[in-house]
């Protein structure tokens, strides 16, 4: 199972909301506390700046593993405005721009895992530039909606 996602649909706005959630990162938030615990009494009890190093890997990737629990992705539309957003935890990726930079929607297949590929939304803005919007999505048909519903909502 992949991300859950939420559609909400007006005259002036849509907003697609995807969870972050995915099982493993249950997994690998314990992998990672386990990690930062034995880092941490090891940085107390030999004070070695490489356990040290470690540690701080280890705290940003529970970080990381927060976000992954905890996170969802807003995607807004409005006649004027795109707009994407990732919280409560702040991480890269969001964006903010008007839609006549915007010049289509598209759906990339990502085939890293052969078994169950996974679907991403993007944007290609007019200046060629190509922005992700809604990764991990696990259904083509569901790609295929979204990117004709962003679509038709700015008349494309």
């Amino acid at each position: 199972m992949k991300a859950e996602l939420v559609v909400i649909e007006s005259n002036s706005c849509i907003k697609i909301i995807q969870r972050w959630y995915l099982p493993r990162y249950l997994v690998l938030g314990f992998v990672s506390l386990c990690w930062n615990v034995f880092f941490l009494l090891e940085v107390i009890r030999t004070g070695s700046y490489l356990a040290g190093f470690f540690l701080a890997v280890g705290i940003i990737f529970g970080y990381l593993m927060c976000a992954g629990i905890l996170n969802t992705t807003v995607l807004e539309l409005t006649p004027t405005q795109l707009s994407v957003r990732h919280g409560p935890l702040p991480v890269a990726g969001m964006l903010s721009l008007h839609t006549n930079q915007v010049a289509n929607f598209f759906l990339e297949t990502d085939t890293s895992d052969p078994e169950q590929p996974a679907y991403i939304l993007k944007l290609c803005c007019r200046n060629g530039e190509e922005i992700q919007l809604l990764p991990a999505l696990s259904n083509q048909r569901v790609g295929f909606f979204l990117r004709d519903l962003l679509r038709d909502f700015l008349g494309q």
